[in-house]
């Protein structure tokens, strides 16, 4: 778990360096990159499908995962959790992976703040140069990357609390067969951690992107969209 740990940093680390040093510059190679990010994205999900994959598939769609996701290919609870049942320990990476995102957005503006702090950079002072890039500016392709490596997991959280089984007529959750579907914990923690993490992250996150891009839409080739 702590090589998982650490392994995001680094992965982290060059995701961001490489963002904000390519910050308002438009090169084939930044396309390329994003481009096989997505592709790994992609693939990596196949592996929720309910399909007989080959072993080796398998660990292929894992490495694929570490390098370009952040969830549970690189950290996973369940190795250090001994006496939780499935459901309770189901229940608990949920609560976990959902507040991710806001330490991930408190940790990104602490950092460039103290970064700011330390050099003696104001982090809201306005831009003097139309090509500059600010403190805010890597404060938001921080957050950006961070929450691009995370959304395929909050995607696979938010419906994976919905993937129930049906046996003997009556339905249970998959990840444990001894948990009933739509009654008691389960139905709070759908409404919860299924429903809120469509609405917030699965629609919610695209739906920033688009408002951003729409109040924007007249100069996207400024130095400042294309930065963030």
């Amino acid at each position: 778990m702590l090589l998982g740990v650490v392994l995001i940093f680094l992965v982290l680390a060059y995701v961001v360096g490489d963002a904000i040093a390519e910050a308002g510059k438009q090169q084939l190679s930044a396309y390329i990159q994003k481009i096989l990010l997505n592709y790994l994205q992609v693939v990596t999900l196949f592996n929720a499908f309910p399909l007989r994959w080959p072993p080796g598939l398998e660990v292929l769609f894992e490495i694929q995962g570490a390098i370009s996701t952040l969830g549970d290919h690189l950290v996973n609870p369940e190795c250090v959790a001994n006496s939780m049942s499935a459901a309770e320990l189901y229940y608990s990476k949920q609560q976990a992976f959902a507040t991710v995102p806001l330490f991930m957005v408190l940790g990104s503006f602490l950092l460039w703040f103290l970064v700011g702090r330390i050099t003696n950079k104001k982090f809201f002072k306005k831009r003097s140069e139309r090509n500059e890039t600010t403190l805010k500016d890597k404060f938001v392709v921080t957050m950006t990357s961070v929450l691009y490596l995370l959304y395929p997991t909050l995607c696979k959280n938010a419906f994976g609390i919905f993937d129930c089984k049906w046996v003997g007529g009556q339905p249970f959750l998959k990840i444990d067969l001894e948990e009933p579907c739509y009654v008691g914990r389960h139905f709070t923690m759908m409404m919860l951690f299924g429903v809120g993490q469509l609405i917030i992250y699965v629609a919610g996150l695209p739906l920033v992107v688009l408002i951003f891009l729409h109040r924007n839409r007249a100069d996207l080739d400024s130095h400042v969209a294309l930065a963030r």
